[in-house]
């Protein structure tokens, strides 16, 4: 077994849930090291000129937990703030250099047609009242937090983790290769991690068919979004009339996953429909050169998975 960290970054909507749930534990040999909240509260939270390494080390208590496991910290945020165009993106990698100074850096992306649907339909479920249109081009982007579509031009941030770690030390895979042959995915992630044989064939017995986040459909989005709007006073809309809460948004979400399964068939195909036309667009004017330099870099062929290459 490796005592080298494996911290696994994200990206957001990519496995990392089922990672966390599933992969990543003591019965596969792991060592947690805190959990996605402590790591937003150590790592990612702090003000730049207030983080300190030191501090931050000791505060996640890497090494003296006495598990002899695999040492692995997984947290999705780690690749960036989605709602805030990953701005702080290259931070965190410093960061995480800092703290850490020798690691195996995990980054697990998505095709980013999926992606953008699913982290549209995740914000309107936190508050979001923005259409499509508005998320995806926001108005005066640079005077307020918003989707920048930066973010999900993978090869920036591989590159970078590449350069302050090695070119050995980062694995990026597209997590539509877990669908495909979970098996196999799993065996190289092992293989990277640092697993030895017995805990890397417990992998076989893990739930890989397990769905744990379940789509939404257009109609329930946009009915939502605008209820958002008119009663949801959030960080994404100040003028809602009423406060949210922890709570209410989980009531909320709750409230939306029970009324998906009153609308009708004809109507989720037909939203889905303009959703997915107007998505295609986008990507494909925006991230076919940079899926070129991914799949160089990657030496995986992406086109096997629907990635937007020309």
């Amino acid at each position: 077994m490796s005592n080298t960290p494996v911290v696994h970054v994200g990206f957001p909507k990519s496995l990392s849930t089922w990672l966390q749930q599933y992969y990543f534990t003591e019965r596969m040999g792991f060592d947690r090291v805190g959990n996605p909240f402590l790591l937003q509260q150590h790592v990612i939270d702090p003000w730049t000129l207030e983080f300190d390494p030191d501090t931050c080390r000791e505060s996640l208590g890497i090494g003296r937990s006495g598990n002899p496991g695999v040492p692995v910290l997984s947290s999705e945020t780690l690749s960036g703030n989605l709602f805030c165009g990953g701005f702080d993106s290259k931070l965190l990698a410093d960061r995480l250099k800092a703290v850490l100074g020798d690691a195996r850096i995990l980054i697990l992306f998505r095709e980013q047609r999926a992606m953008i649907r699913s982290l549209y339909s995740t914000g309107v479920s936190w508050g979001m009242p923005q259409s499509l249109e508005r998320f995806l081009k926001p108005v005066s982007p640079r005077m307020s937090p918003g989707f920048d579509p930066a973010y999900l031009k993978y090869h920036l941030l591989v590159a970078y983790y590449r350069e302050l770690f090695g070119h050995e030390n980062v694995l990026a895979l597209p997590m539509e290769g877990f669908s495909a042959d979970p098996n196999g995915f799993l065996t190289r992630l092992s293989s990277f991690c640092g697993l030895d044989a017995d805990h890397a064939a417990q992998a076989a017995d893990l739930p890989v068919r397990r769905r744990v986040n379940r789509k939404r459909s257009v109609v329930n989005l946009t009915w939502q979004r605008l209820f958002n709007r008119l009663m949801v006073s959030s960080p994404f809309n100040y003028s809602g009339l009423i406060r949210d809460t922890d709570i209410r948004q989980l009531r909320r979400v709750g409230t939306c996953i029970r009324r998906e399964n009153r609308i009708p068939n004809i109507a989720r195909r037909w939203g889905e429909k303009r959703m997915t036309r107007r998505i295609h667009q986008y990507a494909s004017d925006t991230y076919a050169a940079s899926n070129r330099q991914l799949q160089q870099i990657t030496a995986v062929d992406l086109s096997a998975f629907d990635y937007v290459l020309e």
